[in-house]
């Protein structure tokens, strides 16, 4: 399970390590092998090096990462990397036994003379000084103080290879700046399970698994390696992605939103007026076997698209984002998780995207999930009525009001929907009105209706829930009142309080305190 690896020039022979100069130059040639070689992946020299299933290999991926990024220099790598990493490159090549012996031969000298060379300072010659011509018995001369020029003369020889030295460190340090010019960065994940106080828990997830699969005319062929091919080509290969994500468990918690950010390193052209690639939700299992023989079944209902392309001929690579909070939403709902699927959505075009193989790199796949908690239940009710003898609760005036306090985890401000229906009790059903007020954990949310919205005498019931703009809260229990008899506007009575304690800054039973904080309604239709 190999990516395809572009055509290798054969023409010339693989780089010749003996006009490496120091560890810098060396670690560039390294390079340079791999790009003769085909750049094979790092997971596939990786497995070329290991000798045996079983054996501990001497050529992790991470570390060959590490080694040709030029982050261990001015060291020179271990002599046991540079020969794993030549003989994995020449394999990949298909070179015979011998020519790789031979070669892995070249870079052991090159490496133990330049190693030999990191540890041996050259000698300086002694300073003497020349001889003078003096007549006989003449007395000896006065030593005279150095003169800065004579003192500068000798401090430069002695200074010169350490001069030398850290002017090549300079320079390495600029190359691979340039080098990593336009990388990909994120900020540092959070830790799954890690909770913002008073706000919405973020999460960044990583793929724990990727591939792509190159389909044409019925034959599908899976790879895996440093980049993922998502699109079509004009000669009928069609490239499709897959990825999948573990994603932690949120008691209590729901998606609020969900992006997937890929980092797209070679495309076609730039910009966004190319063809699509969409995301969609795979609803099948799958694995490499089986994705060699069928493609697994997605759902394209909650599906997702950008037209966002980036390293192109004349722009740099940049960072493709995905809305996928409708499929993330499906999972925690319920539905089973195997994954992503990335794939062209209209016109042929081809892009390439970093797999989970760049690690701590950068630019591996990331799925950033903010997760909400939904409003509680609410705590505080009460409205406008008065409750007779026989337990009947009655409005006390035509404009019927109502009030309502909820609470956020989060600690936002609420939307309190109230929601007035006709009592089932007494032979009539449906919605009749509905409003929104806004209520936190200190201050409840009041409304007050028309008094033309409720027919006088009617027999009705209420009930309110809180809704933060991503998931809605749990709904009271139903109040049933009956609404004033008479149109007209009787005198003031205490009105029934809500079953909680007082609200803070409010007197119990005192309508002038209450805050009329309601957005209005409107009449529901039968």
């Amino acid at each position: 399970m190999e990516s395809p690896d572009s055509p290798r020039p054969h023409v010339a022979g693989p780089p010749d390590p003996r006009p490496a100069g120091d560890a810098a130059e060396l670690v560039a040639l390294l390079g340079q092998l791999r790009m003769w070689s085909g750049r094979p992946s790092l997971r596939r020299l990786t497995r070329l090096a290991t000798k045996e299933p079983c054996a501990t290999t001497p050529l992790p991926d991470s570390t060959t990462s590490y080694v040709l990024s030029g982050r261990g220099l001015p060291r020179l790598p271990r002599l046991e990397f540079v020969e794993a990493y030549v003989a994995a490159c020449l394999k990949a090549c298909d070179l015979s036994a011998e020519e790789i012996g031979a070669q892995v031969g070249l870079w052991r000298e090159t490496w133990r003379r330049l190693s030999l060379e990191s540890v041996t300072q050259p000698a300086l010659p002694p300073q003497t000084p020349p001889s003078e011509t003096r007549p006989p018995h003449a007395p000896p001369l006065r030593e005279e103080p150095d003169k800065p020029e004579k003192r500068r003369a000798r401090i430069w020889p002695r200074t010169r290879p350490r001069a030398l030295f850290l002017l090549a460190v300079v320079a390495v340090g600029g190359v691979a700046a340039l080098l990593q010019r336009n990388e990909p960065h994120l900020p540092a994940p959070r830790p799954p399970g890690a909770a913002a106080s008073g706000s919405d828990t973020s999460l960044r997830i990583p793929a724990v698994t990727d591939a792509y699969t190159d389909t044409r005319a019925s034959r599908t062929r899976l790879y895996e390696g440093a980049s993922l091919q998502v699109g079509s080509r004009h000669d009928g290969h069609t490239y499709r992605a897959y990825l999948r994500f573990d994603l932690p468990v949120t008691a209590g918690k729901q998606p609020r939103k969900a992006v997937l950010t890929l980092w797209n390193h070679e495309s076609s052209s730039c910009g966004t007026s190319g063809a699509a690639i969409e995301v969609r939700r795979i609803t099948s299992a799958w694995s490499g076997a089986k994705l060699r023989a069928a493609e697994p079944a997605t759902s394209a209902v909650d599906a997702a698209s950008s037209r966002s392309a980036f390293g192109g001929p004349h722009c740099d690579g940049g960072y493709v984002r995905f809305d996928v909070t409708e499929i993330v939403r499906a999972w925690a709902s319920g539905a089973p998780n195997h994954g992503l699927q990335l794939r062209g959505a209209d016109a042929p075009r081809l892009r390439k995207f970093y797999s989970t193989e760049r690690g701590e790199e950068g630019g591996a796949p990331q799925l950033d999930v903010t997760y909400n908690t939904p409003p509680a239940a609410p705590a505080g009710t009460g409205d406008t009525t008065l409750t007779d003898a026989a337990g009947v609760r009655t409005a006390t005036t035509p404009a019927f009001s109502m009030w309502a306090l909820i609470a956020d985890a989060d600690g936002e401000w609420v939307d309190a929907r109230f929601e007035i229906s006709h009592d089932p009790a007494h032979g009539r059903s449906g919605v009749v009105w509905t409003g929104t007020g806004s209520s936190s954990s200190r201050e409840a949310a009041r409304i007050t209706l028309d008094g033309r919205v409720l027919s006088p005498g009617g027999w009705y019931q209420w009930r309110v829930r809180g809704d933060d703009g991503a998931a809605a809260g749990p709904w009271s229990p139903y109040l049933p009142f009956r609404a004033a008899a008479t149109a007209s506007t009787p005198a003031q009575s205490r009105p029934n309080l809500p079953k909680s304690a007082a609200f803070p800054g409010q007197r119990p039973g005192d309508p002038d305190q209450w805050r009329e904080n309601g957005r209005g309604g409107r009449p529901a239709t039968d």
